[in-house]
């Protein structure tokens, strides 16, 4: 079984070799760390563009088209230079939250309290050492 990742990199890696001849592309799709911006995106659009002397944005399209028809995608745009931004249903996130969630029941015990802390110091303050004990 295929992760999200690895299927959008497929589609996008035979289209590179299907429109543009490229061989044995490698292309990596990354979470995206700003809210509103999708959930994973790639640069592979800039990064074979500069290669094949093509407009990144206009590759980042081809890839766009063919990544738009997957069920598993609520939207996906070309931003910027060449990102290529990808929002996925929710299903396929709680999916993912799921199979890491099966993935480490194995390896935690009920018995055993965890505590976990979610520190956010006031940028605004000095940095003390409460925050970070």
């Amino acid at each position: 079984m295929f992760t999200i990742q690895e299927k959008l990199s497929a589609i996008c890696g035979d289209i590179l070799k299907n429109n543009y001849g490229v061989q044995d592309p490698d292309i990596e799709f990354s979470l995206v760390l700003e809210e509103g911006r999708g959930d994973i995106t790639t640069s592979a659009a800039m990064q074979y563009a500069k290669r094949l002397q093509k407009n990144p944005r206009d590759v980042g399209a081809s890839f766009v088209d063919a990544i738009r028809s997957l069920p598993e995608v609520t939207s996906c745009e070309v931003v910027g230079p060449g990102f290529v931004n990808v929002t996925l249903q929710p299903n396929i996130l709680c999916s993912y939250l799921q199979d890491v969630f099966t993935a480490l029941a194995p390896h935690t015990s009920i018995s055993k309290t965890v505590v976990l802390d979610y520190s956010a110091p006031n940028i605004a303050k000095p940095l003390g050492i409460h925050h970070i004990l």
